[in-house]
């Protein structure tokens, strides 16, 4: 494991489909409101966030981008971890009026731990934030639009707020708090230290979301459509439910759809997440993988155990499967991605 998760906010269009709410408010995907033109999450008014939970941790590196407003109210939440069974949040970056990054132990009305000297400027930039959690070691550090901030990298800190078991810090959250303010976020990931792969700082990355747009390889076409072709039955943005699928009910069958090439055409690729939008139509057990497949290679995801109403499953592939060695552009451009049936 490294990269836990990403997401792009393109590729569907309700926010508790990928999210869940740490209070009531307004928070949407927002159209053509993100900083490549595409979607953003955007949250207004009184707003605790949104938050994605994850494997129990203890440090964790995440980024995202945000876009400043012209005026700010009070401190606002850029990045916060979270103690899942509570939703107490025990360490935060938080944006305050004079648009200074601080470091807060809990949430954006608590103990201010430490204040960046340079004050940013107003539209879209690139916060990362990396926190070891503990009540007298922990540690911080923070990187704005790739640059590290050195009044933000501090040890032997108290970084612990609430007293509940490290192994308990499961979710990260993204929010605004006491505004009418509208804040919107892009490009979002989530790592931990584990693995040679993305267990650092990923820096200032895009997270593009591409749909299928043609047949994969002939051997990789045993999947049912309702009608037309495979792939024309699955690129629908967003998901379009039982309108048109694929399906199967014999495991071991295999679908993987060509894919229209990234926007990106220079730099490196950290990952590939394969999001499966799926749910079983029969009593019994139904159980699928991602597939990831380039030239003849192919490489499975975790078992994914179906519910009876669609859900997304998703797998991140931090390897191309027929180098074993993280992806290039070309190779993403050149690879299918699909599922198979496993029981």
């Amino acid at each position: 494991m490294a990269v836990l998760h990403k997401d792009s906010f393109d590729h569907y269009t309700t926010l508790s489909d990928k999210w869940t709410f740490g209070a009531a408010g307004n928070m949407s995907i927002s159209s053509g409101n993100g900083r490549n033109g595409t979607n953003s999450l955007r949250t207004t008014y009184d707003n605790a966030g949104v938050a994605v939970s994850h494997a129990q941790l203890t440090t964790l590196i995440a980024g995202v981008a945000f876009k400043i407003p012209t005026t700010l109210p009070a401190g606002q939440c850029l990045l916060g971890y979270c103690v899942a069974a509570t939703n107490y949040v025990q360490i935060s970056v938080v944006l305050n009026t004079s648009k200074r990054i601080e470091i807060r132990r809990g949430n954006s009305n608590e103990t201010i731990i430490a204040t960046a000297d340079a004050v940013l400027t107003v539209g879209w930039h690139y916060i990362e934030f990396k926190a070891y959690i503990h009540d007298s070691a922990g540690t911080t550090e923070v990187h704005i639009d790739g640059v590290e901030v050195p009044e933000l990298t501090l040890t032997e800190q108290d970084t612990k707020n609430k007293s509940e078991s490290y192994a308990d810090l499961t979710k990260i959250a993204l929010g605004t708090a006491g505004s009418s303010q509208t804040f919107d976020w892009d490009d979002f990931y989530l790592c931990d230290t584990s693995g040679s792969y993305c267990n650092d700082f990923l820096g200032d990355v895009r997270v593009e979301a591409r749909l299928a747009d043609g047949p994969g390889d002939s051997v990789n076409t045993d999947w049912t459509p309702s009608a037309g072709d495979n792939y024309d039955c699955v690129n629908e943005n967003p998901p379009n439910s039982d309108t048109d699928y694929v399906s199967s009910d014999n495991p071991g069958d295999i679908d993987t759809y060509a894919f229209a090439a990234l926007a990106t055409t220079a730099g490196t690729v950290k990952a590939a997440t394969v999001w499966l939008y799926a749910r079983k139509d029969d009593a019994g057990t139904r159980e699928v993988a991602a597939v990831a497949r380039h030239d003849t290679s192919e490489a499975y995801g975790d078992t994914k155990t179906l519910g009876g109403t669609y859900a997304y499953y998703g797998h991140i592939f931090h390897v191309n499967p027929s180098t074993t060695n993280p992806w290039t552009i070309a190779e993403i451009n050149e690879a299918e991605f699909g599922e198979k049936l496993i029981t």
